[in-house]
């Protein structure tokens, strides 16, 4: 018989776990198989994409058959890339891989019909939804602080008709003219990319993402933008990350209640297994956010507005030759490129030089332009297109500033809106 202090001291048995419903089970079931299966198409959008990571062959063949044959698409299905993240491919893409999920559940519910509970499988998937969303913030944050992904507008841009801009094209200008504005909404994704690298503030950060990704999905469906498929995804991870903790949201932000505190998921007990996850972690973080700042900052300066301007980059009036009335001296992700009246074309130089020009839509008339800025507003162009010659005088335009020199007003006393 055992001494009553023994008895006493004893600590009591946990309590088991109580078990999920089964609609939780089985949504669980469908979004762990969507999201492993979805991670084929975030590998094959990434710059390490490799064939035998993505199984681009399966899907190359399965899903024109789907399109096909389930939903009797006529004609061409092609996977080939357009930088479009909406092709018709893709949204197949999507519907085979919820196919394939729904199946998946079925037969993982029949499998698997006596398990309560999926504790361990739910961390790893809200492990890898975290980390896939804190590289896209990252991704995503630094285009726009450093100012790459919405680069300054260009004098074609500048001068083109208000109604010949298509709606992504308005969005790009609207996003291009402040860099204020662009680099708050950058800041913004990196904030919440930051925030869900870390267990205890992994809410906060959905949140925050969950925010600023349903503002830019809006965008993307309401000005034409070719990322709808990926902007809705990453609100949906957002959402996912949120759910365990929506009762508790619901009871702190709407029915001003308290709230019991969350669990955490299990830490290895060990002391070196823990600082060896700590050091992971922080080498993974500062791997992809040097990554990514180190990219867009060479893309700011290859096309972005950090990228040097060529000789006479600007808006001109043209004199010498009717025919081209106006002349663009733009930069393109091209390259430099001149328009001259819309038909005059050649790329631009870095400083005065020969030029080889062409006429736009008479790829035979082509020939040498002797290219010169005698000064800050004035540049000349003489040589020969075909057999014609041309001799053209340009002066900087002295239109098209409004939008550029309006500049910033803390105090107006009137509305200025043309």
């Amino acid at each position: 018989m055992l001494p009553a202090a023994a008895v006493e001291s004893a600590a009591p048995s946990a309590p088991a776990a109580a078990p999920w419903p089964l609609a939780q089970r089985i949504g669980f079931r469908f979004l762990f198989a969507y999201f492993a299966l979805y991670h084929f198409a975030l590998v094959d959008n990434t710059d390490f994409d490799k064939p035998w990571l993505t199984l681009a062959p399966l899907w190359h063949a399965l899903v024109p058959w789907v399109g096909h044959h389930v939903f009797r698409v006529r004609g061409d299905i092609s996977f080939a890339p357009t930088g479009s993240g909406d092709k018709l491919y893709d949204w197949l893409l999507v519907a085979t891989f919820a196919a394939l999920a729904a199946v998946a559940t079925v037969v993982w519910s029949i499998l698997d019909r006596r398990r309560t509970r999926y504790d361990r499988l739910a961390t790893l998937l809200r492990v890898f939804i975290r980390y896939h969303l804190a590289v896209q913030m990252f991704g995503y944050g630094f285009a726009k602080v450093i100012k790459t992904q919405f680069p300054d507008a260009t004098p074609y841009v500048l001068s083109r008709a208000y109604g010949d801009s298509s709606p992504m094209g308005l969005l790009w200008s609207f996003m291009g003219f402040s860099t204020a504005y662009t680099f708050f909404a950058g800041a913004a994704e990196v904030l919440g990319g930051a925030l869900v690298l870390f267990r205890r503030t992994t809410t906060l950060g959905a949140v925050v993402i969950l925010g600023v990704m349903s503002n830019v999905a809006m965008l993307n469906y309401c000005y034409d933008v070719p990322v709808k498929l990926f902007s809705t995804h990453l609100v949906l991870m957002a959402l996912v990350l949120l759910a365990p903790d929506a009762r508790r949201l619901a009871d702190v932000l709407v029915f001003h209640r308290a709230t019991a505190a969350a669990p955490f998921a299990w830490t290895p007990a060990r002391p070196a297994w823990r600082w060896t996850r700590r050091i992971v972690k922080a080498a993974f973080a500062l791997f992809i956010i040097g990554w990514c700042a180190r990219a867009n900052v060479l893309g700011a300066r290859q096309f972005g507005s950090a990228a040097p301007k060529p000789a006479g980059y600007g808006v001109y009036d043209v004199a010498g030759d009717a025919r081209y009335h106006v002349a663009f001296l733009d930069r393109q992700f091209g390259g430099a490129r001149t328009v001259a009246g819309l038909r005059l074309v050649f790329d631009l130089p870095p400083k005065d030089g020969v030029v080889t020009a062409r006429i736009l839509g008479q790829p035979m008339k082509s020939g040498t332009l002797a290219f010169a800025t005698p000064d800050a507003d004035h540049v000349t162009l003489k040589g020969t297109i075909g057999d014609e010659k041309v001799e053209l005088a340009l002066a900087r335009s002295a239109g098209y500033k409004l939008l550029t020199s309006r500049g910033f007003h803390l105090v107006s006393e009137f509305p200025f809106n043309r």
